[in-house]
């Protein structure tokens, strides 16, 4: 038992070993993150959206709407790094480009972080393998059994990690906008009797808004001084009330005196 325990054990470091050397070969060496964004006006949306669909890489998400007088379309795709100018020169050459602008990131630091990391836990595996080598009791090899366990973990998070940082640099982001041109403007003429009648009307209409904008500005300053001269009014019959009123008394007072 304690040989087939000790076989197993070995068998595990060394897929460990062989899956970190074998990770570490493929890493690229350009780390940069792509995502290009770019907008193109067309002669016809519909044709565009048909020579986009045939590029090189995977639609990832498309919305394409069609108008009585246009269209337009939007697609979020990732291609490979190999036909990335490729497919931005064929890009540019559908039509008039209305802006274009393309954002990095420089995964480089992090590569070497993690390969390093893994590195590391590629050594503590050659050591855990070493102990078995030299061990002779079941304890030992179950101690080792639990580190290599934790390190086999540990080695699963990093190259997913660099295998997502690996599919991240191999295949930029492209974010594309087409939109067909505006419909060209159509000028009719008119006869001159026509043009004479559609003359007066618009004559008419604007002496109606102008007429319209001096009532509501007469009204306006009208308004202010209706208020006031109204309690003007107000105040002057209570006052001539409040001077009546004590003339009356007044007058009352005197009959009193006088007999």
């Amino acid at each position: 038992m304690r040989f087939l325990k000790r076989i197993s054990l070995f068998v595990l470091a060394a897929l460990l070993l062989a899956g970190s050397v074998s990770l570490q070969a493929s890493s690229p060496a350009d780390s940069q993150r792509r995502e290009f964004n770019i907008g193109i006006v067309v002669d016809c949306a519909e044709e565009a959206s048909e020579i986009i669909h045939g590029l090189s890489g995977h639609n990832l998400s498309s919305t394409v709407f069609f108008y009585e007088h246009g269209g337009s379309a939007h697609f979020r795709r990732r291609v490979d790094i190999d036909f990335y100018d490729q497919v931005l020169n064929t890009l540019r050459s559908l039509g008039d480009v209305h802006y274009e602008n393309e954002s990095t990131i420089n995964m480089a630091a992090e590569m070497l972080d993690l390969q390093a990391r893994l590195t590391a836990n590629g050594d503590e595996i050659a050591r855990l393998t070493a102990i078995m080598a030299d061990s002779a009791t079941l304890d030992v090899l179950i101690a080792v059994e639990g580190r290599l366990s934790q390190a086999a973990w540990q080695r699963d998070l990093l190259m997913g990690r660099i295998n997502q940082i690996n599919n991240t640099t191999a295949y930029p982001y492209l974010n594309i906008n087409v939109w067909e041109h505006p419909p060209e403007p159509v000028l009719i003429a008119l006869p001159f009797a026509d043009r004479l009648g559609q003359s007066f009307v618009d004559s008419a209409i604007n002496l109606t808004v102008l007429a319209g904008d001096f009532l509501v500005l007469l009204a306006s300053v009208a308004i202010p001084f209706a208020l006031i001269g109204g309690l003007a009014a107000l105040g002057w019959i209570a006052t001539r009330r409040v001077k009546k009123h004590f003339a009356h008394k007044e007058a009352e007072a005197e009959e009193e005196d006088a007999s």
